[in-house]
């Protein structure tokens, strides 16, 4: 009769371990920075300020935004006046003046930042700072291509699915108080214009020409903007 050998038990190996997704978010490389935008010149190629009053007095609101997944906020913004040389076109350049120091934050290469500038013509100032004062409360701002038929509203971080990268495109704006093509009436509201650029940890300077156009075609005009990251 055979002699029987028991087998030898088969070591186990240990069982893998999940990916913990979350944990690999959390470390995703991340980096400390901050935006820095000019607008430093401005072309006019049609400009109107009413029947016998001289040349426009062109104001631009600037914000950028940092878009993730924890949210929208507001990362740096400027209120730029500019001095029109002669009538359109022609050039205007910024008058300066100082601005509030642009926030650090932490950036994730998945995350995005959209840049808003909303261009005014000058008459009391009184809409111009309520605008500017809006422009912090970033979840209360909706945009919209006006080019588009049936466009609907959508937030800043939505921006990417408007255009592609590093495309200006003119949108309509809605504020906490509401739309400033209907809410504008002690300064003269020409239009918005966005752009919305990837890789915010991408330190380097990127320049942008914003047309902005108003409705009844008087005033056109476009924003030079340069934005750069710095850390």
């Amino acid at each position: 009769m055979p002699r029987f050998r028991p087998r030898k038990p088969k070591k186990r190996r240990p069982p893998q371990r999940k990916r913990n997704t979350a944990l690999a978010k959390r470390t995703a490389p991340q980096r400390r920075v901050r935006v820095l935008l000019k607008a430093e010149a401005m072309e006019v190629v049609a400009g109107h300020d009413g029947f016998a009053r001289g040349l426009p007095e062109p104001v631009a609101v600037v914000a950028a935004y940092y878009c993730s997944e924890q949210g929208t906020a507001l990362v740096s913004r400027a209120l730029v006046p500019f001095a029109v040389e002669g009538r359109a076109p022609s050039w205007a350049q910024a008058i300066p003046r100082q601005q509030p120091a642009p926030s650090w934050f932490l950036a994730q290469p998945t995350g995005t930042v959209v840049v808003v500038a909303v261009a005014i013509e000058e008459d009391s100032g009184k809409d111009i700072q309520r605008i500017y004062a809006s422009t912090d409360l970033a979840d209360e701002m909706l945009i919209w291509p006006i080019d588009g038929a049936g466009a609907v509203p959508c937030a800043l971080e939505r921006m990417a699915e408007l255009t592609v990268a590093e495309t200006p495109i003119q949108v309509g704006l809605h504020t906490v108080d509401g739309a400033p093509v209907d809410t504008v009436r002690r300064d003269d509201y020409v239009g918005t214009a966005a752009v919305w650029l990837a890789s915010p940890t991408d330190l380097r300077t990127r320049d942008f020409a914003l047309p902005i156009r108003s409705r009844n075609g008087r005033n056109h005009w476009v924003v030079n903007l340069s934005l750069a990251i710095r850390n």
